[in-house]
Formats: structure tokens, sequence, C-alpha cells
């Protein structure tokens, strides 16, 4: 039998992320359309400290638990759930809730986990690895024999987007802070990996460029004045222009923000 509550992290107030904590939770029962999962792994990123110090674009009503994307098994399914059922391993994309010892989501955002597949790692798939296919395939369009600049290579969307980018066939120019950040994007597929040292990034690109730039990048805001410097101009195949700095050239380097 189920307890009537379960551990979870909780914000109770905007804070840093070292200020949640671990309390008791009660169970809510499941809406039409729900289920209910046992949590095992859940994905952890840097937009977990945007949405506990309420900087995130949506703001969960407090107290929340954050967390949006998780694995585990389905303990419970609502009325109208015919495509999933208890004890099927599924990972799942969230609004928030993820942190816990179990969330309910959505039956239309919780997705079959093949076997083989290690939980933890089809933990980040939802949300990470759905983010970076949604920039590189739907806004990017890009093409094998590409090439792609990922900074931050060494974070969850980075990995991911060097990841997903060599395996679409582009080569893949990675940047990092650290010697052992760059070796792990190196791993990860990257056909190269720089320091991302302001003062000699835009140079050692071109370098690797001849001629040109890199075709796509994958980028921060903050990285994108930076960005910019490393390109040549061209014809845009695609932009995300919310994220073009005033004044920037459209015929410059389309680039993928997230």
């Amino acid at each position: 039998m189920q307890a009537d509550d379960y551990l979870g992290l909780v914000c109770s107030r905007w804070c840093h992320w070292s200020e949640l904590a671990l309390q008791r939770i009660p169970r809510r029962p499941l809406a039409p359309g729900q289920v209910r999962i046992r949590v095992r792994h859940a994905g952890v990123g840097f937009a977990l400290s945007l949405f506990v110090s309420g900087k995130y674009q949506r703001k969960p009503p407090l107290p929340f638990t954050p967390g949006t994307e998780a694995a585990g098994e389905i303990i419970e399914v609502a009325a109208g759930v015919t495509q999933l059922r208890p004890g099927q391993r599924v990972a799942a994309a969230l609004d928030w809730g993820g942190f816990a010892e179990e969330v309910v989501a959505a039956a239309d955002t919780v997705y079959p986990v093949p076997e083989g597949l290690d939980l933890a790692h089809a933990a980040a798939l939802p949300v990470t690895y759905g983010t970076v296919w949604g920039a590189l395939a739907w806004r990017a369009a890009l093409q094998p024999g590409d090439t792609m600049l990922v900074h931050g290579a060494s974070g969850a969307l980075g990995t991911a987007a060097v990841q997903v980018g060599r395996l679409m066939g582009a080569r893949v120019i990675a940047t990092a802070s650290t010697e052992a950040k760059r070796e792990a994007a190196l791993r990860n597929g990257a056909a190269h990996a720089l320091p991302s040292d302001a003062a000699t990034l835009a140079a050692s690109v071109k370098a690797l460029c001849p001629g040109a730039g890199p075709t796509w990048c994958s980028t921060r805001s903050a990285a994108i004045s930076l960005t910019l410097r490393c390109v040549v101009p061209r014809p845009v195949r695609g932009c995300c222009r919310s994220a073009m700095p005033a004044g920037a050239s459209r015929r410059c380097l389309p680039t993928c923000c997230w």
C-alpha cells in the first residue's frame, strides 16, 4: 500500500538552489490523462538555478518541486490512459516536479524507454536532447558537412549539442574552460576543442575554417558577440532573430540559441 506522501526537494521562496529543502509532499490524486512515476533519475541543468531564483520565463506557483525531466517506472495510470501501463520504464518531460521520489505527468509527455537504455541516460532525453534536436534539425536545418561551433560544450545542452551535431554529420568545434572539459568534448564527438578564451577564440576558430566561418553555432546569449567575431558574413539560411544583438547584420552566421 502506498503512503500518503513522499520525499521531494521543495522551493518555498525564490532562492539559490543550495537552499532547497527536502520535505514530505502530500500525494495528490491523478486527473484523467495523467500517470504517476516512481522517479529513479532526474535531469539537472543551468535552468534549475533560474527556476528556483524566479528568473526563468515561467514562474511556478510557490511552493513547488523543481525538475523538468525524469526517468523511472510508472506506478499508476489514470482513466483514459491506454498507451502506458504500471511497471513500464519511461522518461517524462515535466513543467516541474522531477526532484522527488515520484511525480505526476501528463501521459502525452511520457515516453517508453527501450530495453538496453539506462534510465540515468534516458532522464536527459525529453528536454535536454529534445531541445538540441529541435534547434539543430528544425531551426538550423543542420546538414552533413556543416561546421558547428558549440560554446559551453561540457554542460548538459553543450554535451548533447556535440553528440547530436556529430551524429547529424557536422564537424563540431567545441569550446570549454578547462582541459578536462575539452577532453570530454572530444570523447563526445567534437573534431576540435578550444579554450573559451575571448582574446584568442575568434582567431583559433578561423584558423580551423580557412576562408569561411562555422556554418552554425550553438551558444548562450551572453556569447553571441564573441560568436559573431568567429564567422564571416554569408546569406542567412535561418535565424534566431530574438537572440541577435542590436545592429547585428542579418547576413551574419545564423545562430541557434538556447
